[in-house]
């Protein structure tokens, strides 16, 4: 979306980069769904968000869930989302979301875990002095699970405590682990 920054575009961004009207009239081809057909597209990619919802319209609604899933376990690419808001990562300085971010909020010890897109928003935008170090909307955690965010989180010195707001448990025996 225009005024958001593209933060890995491949050899033409390879540098943060805000989108412009003219940098999205500069791209010649923009390939989404390429690795569905082209598989050695996916060379050198570690991990995506997917913010839209991809379902089919017809017949299995999940086929390009699946067909998405396939392909990065395949690659070993770690992926957030579908269908959910990204995530944000406070001591890093990294937005991949469509949301703002007042430039210089402060960084803090909370992980923050959310299935949620309200919810995500919301709670990181609190009036209550709590701070975060990571806010991430798992969508339909389609590879990487809440169990795989808990993991990371815990793995983090910076994390004291994990939050969570989880519509389903995708991962049972990965979250009794985490827990």
């Amino acid at each position: 979306a225009v005024g958001h920054r593209v933060v890995h575009g491949g050899s033409r961004f390879v540098e943060p980069t805000l989108i412009t009207p003219e940098v999205v009239d500069s791209i010649e081809e923009l390939s989404v769904l390429a690795p569905l057909h082209n598989p050695g597209a996916l060379q050198g990619i570690r991990a995506a968000v997917i913010f839209g919802s991809a379902h089919n319209e017809t017949g299995d609604p999940r086929a390009t869930e699946k067909a998405i899933a396939a392909l990065a376990r395949q690659h070993d690419i770690a992926i957030c989302g579908p269908n959910c808001m990204g995530f944000l990562a406070f001591g890093q300085k990294l937005v991949v979301s469509g949301y703002p971010v007042v430039p210089g909020t402060p960084s803090g010890h909370i992980t923050f875990i959310s299935h949620s897109g309200s919810v995500f928003d919301s709670i990181w935008q609190n009036n209550r002095h709590l701070h975060f170090n990571y806010v991430i909307s798992a969508g339909n955690e389609i590879v990487t699970t809440a169990a795989d965010y808990m993991h990371f989180a815990l793995q983090d010195p910076t994390t004291r405590v994990i939050g969570i707001f989880l519509e389903t448990v995708r991962d049972p025996a990965g979250f009794r682990t985490a827990l």
